[in-house]
């Protein structure tokens, strides 16, 4: 049995394009495979146990260099917006027990300062009147101090001549006399004389 001939061309050509399909595919897969082998393989860092390792390359390629560690500032700089603390505990808040004027500054705030440090002058005059009245009583200690030394010191050379000159040691029981209250024009102008 004989195919006609338009038949047995058709055949031919399509057993034709099916071997030029399949040279096509194999070539190209060998073109793959010879590329694939031909490539390098990615130079790249990769972790190895706890360590990073990455071939010397890659280090001349990413400017890797090494220095022995010291200390030295950072850079870039880097602007941040935040929010700042104190610390409750280092921490003391001021005051005058006086009012006054502030005559001078010795410290100002965020300076470090120890127990017994100046930090300001004031200028008061309720100080001033306060240390005026210390030094007054004082100087009233003194004379009473220097006032009774006195007498110590004479009391056993002077010698009472008469019962008028003795020094009273108590009062009258009517002393103070009921006049003492009363109008100066009934008040009588004598006064006692403990000493002559």
């Amino acid at each position: 049995m004989s195919l006609p001939l338009a038949k047995r061309i058709s055949l031919a050509l399509a057993g034709l394009v099916a071997a030029t399909a399949i040279i096509l595919y194999w070539s190209r897969a060998q073109k793959a495979e010879s590329a694939e082998a031909k490539a390098p393989a990615r130079d790249v860092p990769y972790l190895d146990g706890k360590w990073i390792r990455y071939s010397a390359n890659y280090a001349s390629r990413s400017q890797i260099e090494f220095a022995v560690a010291q200390k030295s500032s950072l850079e870039p700089v880097v602007s941040v917006t935040g929010t700042v603390t104190f610390d409750p505990e280092r921490m003391a808040a001021v005051g005058a027990r006086i009012a006054g004027r502030v005559r001078s500054i010795s410290r100002l705030e965020g300076d470090e300062v120890k127990a017994g440090d100046i930090l300001a002058e004031i200028e008061s005059a309720e100080l001033g009147q306060s240390q005026a009245a210390l030094i007054s009583a004082r100087a009233h200690a003194e004379a009473a101090t220097a006032n009774e030394k006195r007498e110590k010191e004479l009391r056993p050379i002077a010698k009472p001549s008469s019962p008028e000159r003795t020094p009273c040691r108590r009062a009258p029981t009517s002393w103070p006399p009921s006049s003492a209250y009363a109008p100066s024009a009934a008040r009588p102008t004598a006064r006692p004389a403990f000493f002559a």
